[in-house]
Order: C-alpha cells, then structure tokens, then sequence
C-alpha cells in the first residue's frame, strides 16, 4: 500500500511539473510572437529560473523543482592509487530504504 501511495506521488508531482513546464514554454512562444509583431512593451532580459538538464537539453524550473530537486554525489576512491572520482546526479525523488528493528522490551502492552 505505501508504495502504490509513493508512486503515486511520482506520478502526481511529475505530471504536475510537466504541465508547468509546457505552459511556461507556450507563454514564452507567445511573448516572443509579440514581440516579433511589434506588439507587447519590451521587458524581457534574464531567465526566471531554467536550468542544463542532461545532454544539454534546457529545463524550466518549476516549484516542484524548487521543493523536491535534489543533488546527490558519489565519490569513488580508488585503494591502489589514492585518485578520486566524483560524479554527481540531479535527481527529483529519491528511495530510501529504512531498515526497522523491532527491539525485545521496548515496546510495552
């Protein structure tokens, strides 16, 4: 049951984000046709939050990013020369597995 309520929320808060996601695009696709017909009073300037995602491909922040967007570093130290690796991930949700033990006399009737 917990994971069915887990995935779900992936599904939700991934959904949700790329709703946003193409809504910000088609806003910004429409401002630039404004723009491009004289129309619309000049702003612009600056990005409002957008990002390199993986193989450079642009993502738009969004406030599930904001929330749930998390970096995770591996680090790999190699035992005959000493040498380091790091690799880091952007990931939005990420499994933790908690191992429960239930401990004799510390629950009580």
């Amino acid at each position: 049951m917990q994971q069915d309520a887990h995935e779900f929320l992936n599904y939700l808060l991934n959904t949700i984000a790329d709703l946003l996601q193409e809504e910000k695009s088609q806003e910004r696709q429409q401002n630039g046709k404004l723009v491009q017909n004289g129309g619309g009073g000049g702003g612009g300037g600056g990005s409002e939050g957008g990002g390199e995602g993986e193989g450079g491909k642009e993502t738009q922040q969004t406030w599930v990013h904001e929330i749930f967007q998390g970096t995770l570093t591996n680090e790999t130290r190699c035992l005959n020369c000493e040498a380091v690796s790091l690799k880091t991930f952007i990931y939005l949700f990420i499994c933790l597995f908690v191992l429960f033990v239930f401990l004799a006399g510390t629950v009580r009737s």
